[in-house]
This record gives C-alpha cells, sequence and structure tokens, in this order.
C-alpha cells in the first residue's frame, strides 16, 4: 500500500470534485478566457480537506497548487480528448 502523501491523495480526489467537462475549462488562473480555479470556492474547500488529513495536514498553499494545476493541464487528454483532438496514437 502506498504511503498517503498529497500525490496520492490528491490522484483519487479530481474525479470527485469536478467533472472533466469542468476540468477542461479551468486553468488555475483564467487565462485563455477560462475559469481561474484560484478564484472559485472550491479552492478553499480542497485546501480544508487536504489540512483535515493527518497525512496531507502539512502541505503548502504552493504543492496544492501545484498538484492541481498539473491535472487541469492534463484534462484535455482524460476522457477520450486525446483520440478527439489528434494526439499521439499508440502504435500496433
Amino acid at each position: 500500500m502506498l504511503p498517503c502523501t498529497l500525490t496520492n491523495a490528491w490522484e483519487h480526489s479530481p474525479p470527485c470534485i469536478f467533472t472533466n467537462a469542468l476540468a477542461v475549462l479551468t486553468t488555475w488562473t483564467g487565462s485563455g478566457n477560462k475559469t481561474s480555479f484560484r478564484d472559485l470556492f472550491l479552492r478553499t474547500i480542497l485546501q480544508r480537506a487536504i489540512r483535515k488529513n493527518a497525512a496531507t495536514r502539512d502541505a503548502s498553499d504552493e504543492a496544492v497548487q501545484n498538484q492541481v494545476t498539473r491535472y487541469l493541464k492534463g484534462a484535455a487528454d482524460c476522457a477520450g480528448g486525446r483520440r478527439r483532438h489528434g494526439g499521439p496514437r499508440d502504435l500496433p
């Protein structure tokens, strides 16, 4: 079993928090006419939840931001998105 770290905890959280369709329309800063995650109340809720977990209590705001940003950047490739926008394909 993996130790509970911010990275491990975060990998299971996004589907519980918001849909992929919302993630595609969101960035941390709101660039490109997208919604800014840092201005959403959801950010506060997420940070409070992380602080309640004993294993991730000491996670910095910057560490949380890095995990959220990483997830939002890859959201377009989730749920078949890479096939739709013509990204790299697996070779047979």
